[in-house]
């Protein structure tokens, strides 16, 4: 089970605020991009990720701000990398996007970041089938997806972020069968983060919790850290924080396999013995 390669670095939980909306002009504080491949110490860059979900090819949104709360309680804008439409589901596996990036910053803790989605380019979900659906994000022109959780910038060590979209657990269907998307997000600083590699069978889920968190009974993986639906025979579960995990395998809906004890270090992947 301790079979070790490298791969990326640290993850911090996030909360999810409901709202979005905005557009990159709104903060009057923005900034002006910086060249990217900046070798300022104090800079900070963000990408965004996801995992495999069961019942779409693409999920995409298009990003109009990234922000983040000051330490002094003001809020300063990350320049964007892009503002093209990203699809969710070609960044996984460890794969990600280039999103935001800022050649310096000021040292401190920074309490808050808000990913803004644009208001005219509107998120879309195209399902199984190849039928492309509308995605309704609530409060979706008002206050952005907030992540709770802060992030410290020191002085000489630049940071580069990952926004990972839990996709199995943020999307969900409306009685009248529209989609509706939550995002349940994670915020990972990547130079800090290992990863878990399985053996499985296309369609499997797998869900990954903290070895203190109960399993859940249901392949919705609620309490799960992270979360996917194997689509090939080795999956990559990216972007964990050092830390002792337990996986739990579902099955055609089932429970299949419970693996505990998965310790995961940072910069290396954890191969898992086959089952």
């Amino acid at each position: 089970m301790k079979n070790y390669q490298n791969i990326f670095g640290l993850l911090l939980c996030v909360i999810l605020a409901d709202g979005c909306g905005g557009t990159l002009g709104g903060n009057p504080e923005a900034q002006s991009p910086s060249p990217v491949g900046s070798t300022s110490s104090n800079a900070l860059s963000f990408k965004i990720t996801d995992a495999p979900v069961a019942d779409a090819r693409n999920v995409y949104v298009t990003v109009d701000s990234v922000s983040v709360l000051k330490p002094d309680g003001g809020w300063l804008t990350i320049p964007l990398q892009t503002a093209t439409e990203i699809d969710l589901l070609h960044y996984q596996g460890g794969l990600s996007a280039p999103l935001a990036t800022i050649t310096t910053m000021d040292p401190g803790t920074y309490a808050q970041t808000r990913l803004t989605l644009s208001a005219r380019q509107t998120a879309h979900l195209v399902d199984a089938a190849g039928t492309d659906h509308p995605l309704t994000v609530p409060s979706g022109t008002e206050s952005g997806l907030k992540i709770n959780t802060p992030f410290v910038i020191e002085a000489g060590v630049p940071k580069t972020i990952v926004i990972d979209f839990d996709l199995r657990k943020s999307i969900k269907t409306t009685g009248n069968g529209k989609y509706m998307l939550k995002p349940v997000l994670r915020m990972i600083e990547q130079q800090l983060s290992g990863s878990i590699k399985a053996t499985s069978v296309i369609g499997d889920t797998l869900c990954v919790y903290t070895d203190t968190v109960d399993f859940d009974a249901a392949d919705s993986c609620d309490n799960a850290t992270a979360s996917m639906t194997a689509s090939d025979t080795t999956p990559l579960i990216s972007y964990l924080a050092e830390a002792t995990y337990k996986l739990r395998v579902f099955r055609a809906g089932s429970v299949y396999k419970d693996i505990q004890a998965i310790k995961v270090k940072a910069n290396e992947t954890t191969v898992l013995d086959p089952y």
